[in-house]
């Protein structure tokens, strides 16, 4: 099968989630990878300035660089707090801000590879470190805005603040990330030329990270101790977003969608530590608590009218509950429409006319028993 046999059972295999069969071989065409200058910034943006309707600092940022990361760690704000006796405050939080571009011409060459390898060894300690701390963290929620805060801390040390890497290196950058297994949802948003959306989005995390403080803490500051015992921290890593363009396949979540938007589509996700055994009974307050934060995020952005798509990857099916009235299968229906849904279900009927690889929940999205 090639682009020219077959444009649109081409399309559909690129991103076939395995619903088409076993792919045994396949060609890819590469091209030639560049050196990029690597820039993490932990200090120039905060919460409140660059997620505001009253400027261009997001749009700004994505659109003056080839690629941007953005991590926030909720409660890296609240040494401020403690100190000045205040409320937290999302926007008083900076955030992690990565930036990839490419040079023509980068003076000091690549990065030494001795310096490269130290990056990745305190990448590793650190990982090691999170997992080693994680099983406190979901035993005591109320650890988490001092976990938090450290954490913020600690990783703005181990980044290194410019490196010039090849690209490779620059995408995967994480060392490690192997040994601190997450919970993670994730949405794709097609971006509006304003960008208003996906501050939209944003906001939406920050204020019901802030809503499930306030339960435990009306109207008070927040201090570590004395403090409620049974205070729930449900995102206890990072809310994380990363630009990129669009895509022609058919079952992409970044698929390019028609007039109103940009180039560009932002890929949205909320972490926190999964516990070792799920299993576990005194792990079950914790997980609940994880999808009642995830609905209610969920529910908020799919009720936008830019209609983003769940990460197929992420963890999209604990969304089967109540979300803006309808299941999360009939909203990726709706979501990708129509033509898209009936293109790629023809392909299945050509390539697995029997749905032998189709699974309980693919079944749920193109074979609805109530369509």
């Amino acid at each position: 099968m090639d682009n020219s046999y077959d444009t649109e059972c081409f399309s559909a295999a690129q991103g076939s989630l395995g619903l088409l069969g076993v792919v045994i071989r396949m060609a890819l065409a590469l091209q030639p990878t560049v050196l990029v200058s690597d820039e993490n910034n932990f200090d120039q943006y905060s919460v409140g300035e660059t997620f505001s309707m009253e400027n261009n600092k997001l749009k700004d940022l994505v659109q003056e660089n080839m690629s941007v990361e953005i991590f926030w760690f909720p409660f890296n704000s609240i040494s401020q707090c403690l100190s000045q006796r205040k409320q937290w405050n999302p926007a008083d939080d900076k955030l992690w801000v990565k930036k990839v571009n490419q040079e023509v011409q980068i003076e000091k060459g690549p990065t030494k590879p001795w310096k490269l390898l130290l990056k990745q060894l305190a990448d590793d300690v650190l990982s090691t470190a999170f997992s080693m701390f994680s099983p406190l963290i979901q035993q005591l929620p109320v650890l988490t805005p001092i976990y938090l805060n450290a954490a913020h801390t600690v990783v703005s040390k181990v980044q290194q603040p410019h490196s010039c890497v090849m690209l490779p290196q620059a995408i995967r950058y994480q060392g490690g990330i192997e040994k601190l297994p997450v919970y993670d949802m994730e949405f794709a948003f097609p971006v509006k030329e304003d960008f208003s959306n996906v501050i939209e989005a944003a906001n939406v995390v920050f204020h019901e990270v802030k809503d499930f403080l306030d339960r435990d803490f009306p109207g008070g500051y927040f201090r570590p101790f004395p403090c409620p015992y049974e205070a729930h921290y449900p995102l206890n890593i990072a809310l994380e977003m990363r630009f990129m363009g669009t895509s022609d396949v058919l079952l992409c979540p970044a698929y390019k969608r028609e007039h109103g938007y940009s180039e560009y589509t932002c890929y949205m996700e909320v972490l926190s530590s999964a516990p070792k055994d799920p299993t576990d009974e005194s792990m079950e307050t914790y997980i609940e608590k994880w999808k009642e934060f995830c609905r209610k995020v969920a529910t908020r952005w799919m009720e936008m009218d830019e209609k983003p798509i769940p990460h197929w990857a992420k963890q999209w099916q604990i969304l089967e509950l109540e979300a803006s009235n309808k299941d999360i299968y009939k909203y990726i229906r709706e979501a990708y429409g129509d033509n898209r849904i009936n293109t790629f279900k023809e392909a299945m009927k050509k390539y697995d006319p029997d749905n032998m690889f189709v699974n309980t929940a693919f079944e749920k999205v193109f074979y609805p028993t109530d369509a």
